[in-house]
């Protein structure tokens, strides 16, 4: 009888231990989908900086050619 006391006793702790490790990876898994999140919004500024560079880059290279083409007709 005792040992069955004690087996059920074991069987209590391994049925909490594995909740409370349930538990954790629940919340590392919440903690790695919100780095994800943050991620893929840094990576939108990103893409949208250098979407904004390729275009001043652009504009500026248009600007040169016409200045360097003034010069040279001077």
């Amino acid at each position: 009888m005792i040992t069955a006391i004690e087996g059920g006793q074991d069987l209590a702790r391994s049925i909490e231990l594995a909740a409370q490790a349930t538990d954790a990876v629940s919340s590392h898994i919440d903690d790695v989908r919100e780095l994800s999140l943050s991620t893929g919004a840094a990576a939108s500024q990103v893409l949208s900086s250098s979407t904004d560079l390729e275009k001043q880059a652009s504009t500026l290279r248009t600007q040169m050619q016409a200045f360097l083409s003034k010069i040279r007709a001077a």
